[in-house]
């Protein structure tokens, strides 16, 4: 009897915390009366990177690479991540082509909630994904900020500044 009580106890707060991560709570105003849960208010957006107006981060890598990924508050929209389906690697510099404008989706997210096109932030050449979280796209939920989807080469830092919105200024866009 006390080991199936610890289980069921041990499964109630698994139940719990896994609903608080994914911003979910068990309060009064989230799932009582069959009423959709409320997103949090608040979202981890760290200082450091370049954020789109489609709730991508960039982060530089260096003076010719960047990581690209999924904010907090793009990923509240969408859910648990269920799949992620890029479309392609555009080549790069060496190739003596211009990167590809803007807008250009590069990939599908879709989640739990929703299905969202990853667009590319900025111009420069698609030169990789992370296999990783395109096997296991649930690994963005659990860190958005270290599980970085593709990247891209190629890009000037007048892009960053013209196309991107610092932390703050994307704090701001969202309301927060």
């Amino acid at each position: 009897m006390k080991k199936t009580l610890f289980f069921a106890k041990a499964l109630l707060l698994l139940c719990t915390f896994s609903l608080v991560s994914c911003g979910i709570e068990n309060t009064p105003n989230s799932l009582e009366n069959n009423k959709v849960p409320v997103k949090p208010t608040t979202y981890y957006i760290p200082d450091g990177y370049y954020y789109s107006e489609d709730h991508e981060w960039v982060k530089v890598i260096n003076d010719s690479t960047v990581q690209v990924g999924l904010t907090s508050y793009g990923l509240s929209n969408l859910g648990q991540l269920n799949d992620i389906v890029m479309y392609g690697v555009y080549g790069g510099p060496g190739e003596d082509k211009m990167p590809p404008r803007r807008p250009k989706i590069v990939a599908t997210a879709t989640g739990s909630l929703s299905s969202a096109n990853l667009m590319l932030p900025i111009s420069a050449f698609l030169t990789g994904q992370n296999n990783s979280v395109i096997s296991n796209p649930s690994l963005v939920n659990l860190e958005p900020y270290t599980n970085w989807i593709y990247v891209l080469t190629g890009y000037t830092a007048s892009h960053l500044n013209d196309s991107l919105m610092s932390a703050s200024q994307y704090r701001s866009y969202i309301g927060q």
